[in-house]
């Protein structure tokens, strides 16, 4: 529900452990295949948790930086 160059919040009910690793896949508006991220868990609370990406390749990082800036984007429209 909350995505930044840094990292995510994933609303679920149950979190992983923290300092878990996981990846988190995610479809792009421009790509045909989704792209999987490697983060790992923060911190967690009941409603979800909290990751980090880490060791991002470039394309991934490219990847993680259009669709920031594509959500920007779409969240200052709504607001409009």
């Amino acid at each position: 529900s909350d995505l930044g160059m840094g990292g995510v919040f994933v609303t679920c009910g149950v979190a992983p452990p923290v300092g878990a690793p996981i990846r988190l896949t995610f479809s792009l508006p421009s790509a045909w295949d989704p792209i999987e991220l490697p983060a790992i868990v923060r911190w967690a609370r009941p409603d979800g948790f909290g990751a980090e990406f880490r060791g991002l390749s470039s394309r991934q990082a490219e990847a993680l930086h259009e669709l920031v800036q594509r959500l920007d984007f779409d969240e200052e429209e709504e607001a409009s």
